[in-house]
C-alpha cells in the first residue's frame, strides 16, 4: 500500500507543508515509515538505519522510513516504498541493512539509480550512512537513526531552521532560556550563533531587546566604552555622553559575539559586572545596575587561550559552565534542502536534484553562510541564461569547496580537500566503478593525473578495486 507523503524541500510548495494524504503503512514491517504521531522513542532503544527523502523536484515527500530487512523501493503499489515519481520505475530499487549503512541493489530501472551522484551497476553496493541515493527526481539519505527523523522535514520555526541536530539545539534553548546564568554559544563561522541567542532571547520572556555586538569589530581602544559606556570628557573625542551596550541591552539580552577577542582589561570588569549586575562606565564613579542576560559566542576554543593568558580562567567558569554548540554544515546535510526552500526568497529559482546532490557532498567549511552565497551566485547566473532553476552548469566554476558530481567541470589536478573527505569519495567511486580509474575521474570531476596524484598522497591502491 502506498505510505502518506508530505510536502518537502521541492521548487514551489512551503518547507515544511504536509500533503497527508492517506494511504497505510506497509503490511509488513519491511519498511517502517515514521511520522510525528508515532509512539514516543523510549530510553535504550536500538537504532535504526532508513532513508530519509530530502529533496523532490515534483512530488510530495515519503515520509522517513526505517530499513530492518530486504525492501524494495518504486512507483509500483506492489514496492514496499512508494515513491510517487513519473521518473522512478515501478520496481526501481532494492535496499538492505548492512554493517556500515544500506546495501542497494539497482533493479534494472530505467533512469538509473545513483549513489553520491555515480549511477550504480545492477549489483549490490553499499551505500555508507551519510551517503545519498537519487531515485527518479527524488534524492534520499542514508541515515543510522531513522528515529531521529520524527517528522521530517520540520516546520521552519524562526529563528532556529533544521532537523534533528538543529532540534536538539531547540530543546537546548527551550530548557535554558529562562535562566539568568550566562552562557556560551559555540560553533564554526556561519553556523549561526547569533540565530540561537535570537532563539533564546525570544523564550527567555524578557521584555527589553536584544542587543548584538561583534567584540572583533569594536576597536580595542574603544571597546570598554561601547560595552560600558563613557561620560562627557571621558576621554579624546568623547564630546557626547554613551550609556554603552549594557545599559541599551537592560531588561533584554546582550550577544558579545567572538567573545575571545575582548581585551584581558575588559575581561576584567565583564567578570565584574557578572557578579554583581553592576556598570560603571569611563569616566564615572557612580555605578549603573542593570538586569541583562548575558550571551557569549565564540568559533574559537578558549581553553587553550586560557592557557596562554589570554582569556580568563574565572570568565571562561562563568561563561563555560553551560554551553550550547552549534553543528557545522557538514554534520547535518538533511538541511540543506531545508535551508535552500528557506532561503527561496533570495533563491527564486530553485534548483535540480543534481545541484542538491552536489550541495550536499560538500564540506561547507563557511557553512550556512557560505552556502547561500553561492546560491544567490548559482541563482543570478541562472536568471541570466533564462533558466528556470539552477543547473549544475550554474555552479562556480571553482567551488569553494570540492565536488562529487558526475558532471562537475573539470577543476584543478590536486584539489585542496580535508583527506578524510575525498578519501571517503574516492574509495566509494572505486568501488562503484570497480577500479576503473578513467571512470572515477570523470565521476569526481577531475583529471586522471590529479587523481593517481591524489591516490599517492592518501595512500590508495586502486588494483584492488578491480574485478570486485
Amino acid at each position: 500500500m502506498k505510505p502518506r507523503h508530505r510536502e518537502g524541500p521541492q521548487q514551489q510548495p512551503m518547507l515544511g507543508d504536509r500533503a497527508r494524504t492517506g494511504g497505510e503503512r506497509t503490511a509488513d514491517k519491511t519498511a517502517t515509515h515514521l511520522t510525528a504521531d508515532d509512539a514516543t522513542r523510549t530510553a535504550g532503544r536500538a537504532r535504526l538505519p532508513g532513508l530519509v527523502a530530502v529533496f523532490s523536484e515534483h512530488a510530495p515527500l515519503p515520509f522517513p522510513f526505517a530499513v530492518v530487512r530486504r525492501a524494495r523501493i518504486g512507483r509500483d503499489a506492489a514496492a514496499d516504498f512508494t515513491i510517487d515519481d513519473p521518473k522512478a520505475s515501478r520496481l526501481h530499487v532494492e535496499v538492505e541493512p548492512c554493517a556500515n549503512g544500506l546495501l542497494v541493489t539497482d533493479l534494472k530501472s530505467h533512469n538509473g539509480t545513483y549513489l553520491c551522484a555515480a549511477r550504480l551497476a545492477d549489483r549490490p553496493v553499499e551505500a555508507p550512512f551519510g551517503t545519498t541515493l537519487r531515485v527518479g527526481r527524488v534524492l534520499l539519505l542514508v541515515v543510522d537513526d531513522i528515529d531521529s527523523f520524527h517528522g521530517y522535514p520540520p516546520f521552519p520555526h524562526e529563528p532556529l531552521i533544521g532537523g534533528p541536530r538543529i532540534q536538539e539545539v531547540r530543546r537546548q534553548v527551550e530548557v535554558l532560556a529562562r535562566s539568568n546564568v550566562p552562557l556560551l554559544v559555540q560553533g564554526e563561522t556561519g553556523t549561526g550563533k547569533e540565530r540561537a541567542a535570537q532563539a533564546i532571547h525570544e523564550a527567555s520572556g524578557r521584555s527589553g531587546p536584544l542587543v548584538a555586538v561583534n567584540c572583533a569589530a569594536l576597536p580595542r581602544e574603544l571597546i570598554e566604552s561601547e560595552l560600558f559606556g563613557h561620560a562627557r570628557g571621558a576621554f579624546s573625542g568623547s564630546v557626547q555622553p554613551r550609556k554603552g551596550l549594557f545599559r541599551s541591552a537592560d531588561g533584554g539580552t546582550l550577544l558579545l559575539d567572538e567573545i575571545g577577542e575582548v581585551p584581558l582589561s575588559v575581561q576584567t570588569k565583564l567578570l565584574r559586572v557578572i557578579e554583581d549586575g553592576m556598570v560603571r562606565s569611563v569616566g564615572l564613579d557612580n555605578p549603573v545596575a542593570v538586569d541583562v542576560r548575558i550571551v557569549a559566542a565564540t568559533n574559537r576554543d578558549l581553553s587553550p587561550m586560557v592557557e596562554s593568558g589570554e582569556f580568563r580562567a574565572d570568565l571562561l567558569f562563568r561563561f563555560g559552565a553551560v554551553r550550547i554548540r552549534m553543528p557545522a554544515l557538514r554534520e547535518r546535510p538533511e538541511d540543506i534542502a531545508l535551508l535552500v526552500s528557506y532561503y527561496r526568497d533570495r533563491v527564486p529559482t530553485g534548483v535540480s536534484v543534481e545541484v542538491m546532490e552536489r550541495l550536499m557532498s560538500l564540506p561547507w567549511p563557511g557553512n550556512v553562510r557560505e552556502l547561500l552565497h553561492l546560491l544567490q551566485a548559482a541563482s543570478a547566473t541562472s536568471r541570466s541564461r533564462g533558466g528556470s532553476r539552477v543547473e549544475l552548469e550554474d555552479l562556480p566554476v571553482s567551488p569553494p569547496t570540492p565536488s562529487a558530481a558526475p558532471n562537475a567541470r573539470p577543476q584543478a589536478d590536486a584539489p585542496q580537500v580535508p583527506s578524510e573527505v575525498k578519501k571517503a569519495e574516492i574509495l566509494t567511486a572505486l568501488r562503484l566503478r570497480q577500479g576503473n580509474v578513467a571512470q572515477v575521474a570523470r565521476d569526481l570531476g577531475m583529471r586522471r593525473a590529479g587523481l593517481y596524484e591524489l591516490f599517492l598522497r592518501l595512500g590508495i591502491d586502486p588494483s584492488g578495486y578491480r574485478g570486485k
